[in-house]
């Protein structure tokens, strides 16, 4: 049998484990998880499940995490930290908006043509940082930011805090579960590869916390 690997998991973070709102009035009906300081937007409120995943990624023994945000400022350091935190272990890498790429496209439409700005965020970055090989690196966002490795990422719906929203939410309870059950033992682009990146359109039941 083969030999499992480790595998590094590349998390963004607004929208994806968290929304941010600059007033207590865009989220009414709970509390946030953190005020952060230093931000323009300090009211952070967690993806249901989001400390479930990030636990179950550092306790797992062939797992690692890290950080990828098109963000940056004091605001978003200490969302790192409390993300830290509810893992009980920090991340292997943390990158902000200063490692992502800004390239200029095309964008037609009713109300935008011309040039526009696209994020674009590169795993070889990661990968010149960490040592893990672009095999074993599994990116996780909600945009599609990752053209140069398209093979490497799986996209989820945007996270906006709503009433009904978050009692329908499992979508990183659903992450939690493959990434626990898969045994990397060759490359994640070919495991996924006849996958949709976008896992939010997965055909997988209802689950619950692996035991």
């Amino acid at each position: 049998m083969l030999k499992e690997k480790p595998l590094l998991v590349s998390l963004d973070l607004d929208e994806t484990l968290y929304y941010r709102a600059d007033s207590l009035d865009q989220v009414p009906y709970r509390e946030p998880n953190k005020v952060l300081p230093g931000s323009l937007a300090p009211y952070l409120y967690l993806r249901p499940h989001a400390d479930d995943l990030l636990r179950g990624l550092a306790n797992h023994p062939l797992r690692h995490f890290g950080f990828f945000t098109a963000s940056c400022g004091e605001g978003t350091d200490a969302a790192v930290e409390f993300l830290s935190e509810l893992a009980g272990h920090p991340p292997l890498f943390y990158f902000d908006r200063s490692r992502v790429t800004f390239r200029c496209a095309d964008s037609f439409g009713p109300y935008n043509y011309g040039p526009s700005r696209e994020q674009v965020k590169d795993l070889k970055k990661v990968k010149r940082t960490t040592g893990f090989s672009l095999d074993d690196i599994l990116a996780i966002d909600d945009k599609p930011v990752y053209p140069r490795q398209y093979g490497n990422a799986l996209y989820v719906e945007e996270y906006v805090p709503g009433d009904t929203n978050d009692d329908r939410d499992n979508t990183l309870l659903r992450l939690h579960r493959l990434l626990t059950e898969y045994r990397h033992i060759d490359s994640v682009r070919h495991h996924f590869a006849n996958k949709p990146r976008y896992f939010s359109s997965w055909e997988t039941p209802q689950c619950s916390l692996p035991t």
